[in-house]
């Protein structure tokens, strides 16, 4: 409470000018500030206004879900994700009726009357009017009070979104303002609520020219009305030629951001599917992902007779590395293909690859259709099926046993193996490849499975020399260990099972560590030349080579690819076989030929299946057993 003049006085002093003439009527307008006369002059006294507790304020419903016909015309007004599009719906009991409302609160709060309904006691929960930054009245919902600052985080509740305003903007929301239900109605988008978490599609729906701002048809295809949930089919029917499904087109722009398929960085594991494996042993896989499943959808939709109408009808319309649409043999369904060969005349197939998957076919020209008047993914999108090669495992040293072996271990439709990446630069992509069996939570490594069989195979006549240690070919003529008559304390850096596995002697462990830091110093600091005779190499060469951990090490050829570019080679100081580019290849100098190899084939004594050979969940038990464990003697 204050006198009139000392608030002139104060205002005087502080702001250093006078308040206007008519300022205390003006003051008597505010709701909140009484304006009373005394002996001693004009009096300001604050005003103190709650509602009663036995009235309680007037609250606007939400739509009744129930009543909604199946199709309906709306307006979307707001998006935060695919499970969260706002909207309003159009018609005379809804859009005319809202117009009618603000229309008639403008005409209210404008008067001297609704400006002395300005909001007192701002709590979170309650219903207001709020005059907006354009002038524009519209009800919100308070979501936060702001004390500190005098603002409100409030929903407008005929729009679906939230905004900021001050105190001074909020006024009680009368009862007559209250009887049109809350007209903003969240809908989850149809074939797009899985993507709710997704960043970027959140940014597709929230920048697609095709949503917000838009007048659309409304098709529900699923309704909760006890949890308040609506998901819908969105149509824009403008053009008068074609229906557009907002829903495809928001689904296709989010597949086109994510369709080129990219394995995970160097080092890294993921999970894929493997797509198919060729006669030569070659590996396609299969990113799961949206990209795939919408393929999918849209090959699935397609009618036996709209294919029909784009069939091929001439060898003459066939082109090479086009995209087409080919029947697989296999299940009579049509998928993307691309024609790996120009057919003559007198041929009655075609050589076609499916992108999707990897594998190749022959079909005849009846079962090729043009994709060009077909939905435009099937056009656009890039192949699916990523060739990689098996780290290890050159396709050129896999035989039919093994390549047996990789079909009966990894092809199926309905299961994912995990892959990590080993080198990206390398064309296609090096990878190892891991499964896991039916019955057994352990993760097996293909590639090693398949180059442990291998130490398992070793020809007959090369059996007795193995005995005694790695021999030959296998050493590259090093010298062997001396290990004759001795317990020996050991290292195992291999493992096939208990009758197969290599051993490291660890009494020359200090002898090795020198030689190997000597070796990373000697290959590392020189630019030495690549080797000569690249024309003459055979099995049993000594060399120095790289490995993928950019190591040098000592190793023996093993096996020369056709082609002459890269040869398979056995590290003789641990075992493992690598391939590797011959320009990698350099001569081993002599002072690193003195120390014997160490990479030594060892069995337990005594020890024999119980079958007639090992099983692979035995030789997966024992690698875990014993793989980079040291085992000692008994002193």
């Amino acid at each position: 409470t204050m006198l009139a003049n000392m608030v002139e006085h104060h205002y005087l002093d502080k702001y250093s000018e006078y308040l206007p003439d008519d300022w205390i009527q003006t003051l008597a307008t505010c709701p909140t500030i009484s304006v009373e006369s005394s002996a001693n002059g004009t009096i300001i006294v604050p005003k103190y206004l709650t509602l009663a507790p036995s009235q309680p304020q007037a609250v606007p419903e939400p739509i009744n879900l129930e009543t909604l016909p199946k199709t309906l015309d709306l307006y979307i007004t707001h998006a935060t994700s695919t499970c969260e599009v706002w909207c309003r719906l159009i018609g005379e009991n809804y859009s005319d009726k809202l117009d009618d409302l603000l229309l008639q609160m403008a005409r209210f709060y404008d008067t001297k009357e609704g400006a002395r309904e300005s909001a007192l006691d701002i709590q979170e929960g309650q219903y207001y009017a709020v005059r907006t930054v354009s002038g524009d009245w519209a009800r919100v919902c308070i979501y936060e009070v702001k004390h500190e600052t005098n603002i409100v985080n409030a929903w407008l509740i005929d729009h679906g979104d939230n905004d900021y305003f001050p105190f001074s903007s909020l006024y009680r929301l009368q009862p007559q303002f209250c009887l049109l239900p809350r007209q903003a109605l969240m809908i989850a988008l149809e074939d797009l609520d899985s993507y709710g978490d997704d960043l970027y599609a959140t940014d597709v729906v929230t920048t697609s020219e095709y949503l917000i701002g838009k007048s659309l048809i409304g098709e529900i295809t699923q309704i909760d009305v006890k949890n308040d949930f609506i998901k819908m089919k969105l149509f824009d029917t403008t053009d008068n030629n074609v229906d557009i499904c907002v829903n495809e087109v928001l689904l296709d722009s989010i597949v086109y951001a994510k369709a080129d398929p990219q394995l995970i960085q160097e080092g890294q594991a993921m999970e894929v599917y493997i797509s198919s494996i060729s006669k030569k042993g070659e590996v396609y896989i299969q990113i799961p992902g949206v990209t795939c499943n919408r393929i999918g959808e849209v090959l699935n939709s397609l009618s036996d007779e709209e294919v029909k109408k784009h069939k091929l009808t001439s060898y003459r319309q066939v082109m090479t590395n086009k995209i087409y649409l080919a029947k697989y043999s296999k299940d009579e369904g049509w998928y993307r293909a691309v024609v790996t060969a120009t057919p003559s005349m007198q041929q009655n197939k075609i050589a076609v690859r499916f992108i999707d998957f990897g594998n190749a076919e022959t079909v005849s020209i009846t079962d090729i259709a043009e994709v060009e008047n077909l939905p435009n993914i099937i056009s656009k999108l890039p192949a699916q099926a990523v060739k990689v090669a098996m780290h290890n495992l050159p396709v050129d040293t896999l035989t039919n046993t093994e390549i047996a072996k990789l079909h009966t271990m990894l092809l199926d439709d309905e299961k994912t193996v995990l892959i990590k990446t080993i080198n990206l630069q390398e064309e296609p992509p090096v990878v190892e490849i891991f499964y896991k069996n039916d019955d057994d939570s352990a993760l097996v490594s293909v590639n090693s499975a398949i180059v442990v069989q291998r130490l398992i195979t070793i020809p007959n006549e090369k059996k007795n020399n193995i005995e005694n240690g790695i021999q030959g070919a296998f050493n590259g003529g090093l010298p062997r260990p001396d290990l004759d008559g001795e317990y020996l304390a050991v290292l195992i850096t291999l493992a096939a099972n208990p009758g197969n596995f290599i051993f490291q002697p660890l009494k020359y462990e200090m002898e090795l560590t020198s030689m190997m830091k000597k070796m990373q110093l000697f290959y590392q600091a020189s630019a030495l030349p690549e080797i000569s005779n690249k024309e003459s190499l055979r099995k049993g060469q000594l060399f120095a080579a790289p490995y993928s951990d950019e190591m040098w090490y000592r190793v023996v050829v093993t096996e020369v690819m056709l082609d002459g570019s890269k040869v398979a080679v056995r590290l003789c100081d641990y075992g493992d076989i690598i391939c590797v580019p011959v320009s990698n290849l350099r001569d081993l100098d002599p002072d690193f030929q003195t120390l014997p190899f160490m990479a030594i084939k060892g069995k337990l004594a005594g020890i024999v299946p119980l079958h007639t050979d090992w099983s692979v969940d035995d030789c997966v038990r024992f690698k875990n057993l014993v793989v980079d464990q040291i085992f000692e003697p008994n002193t």
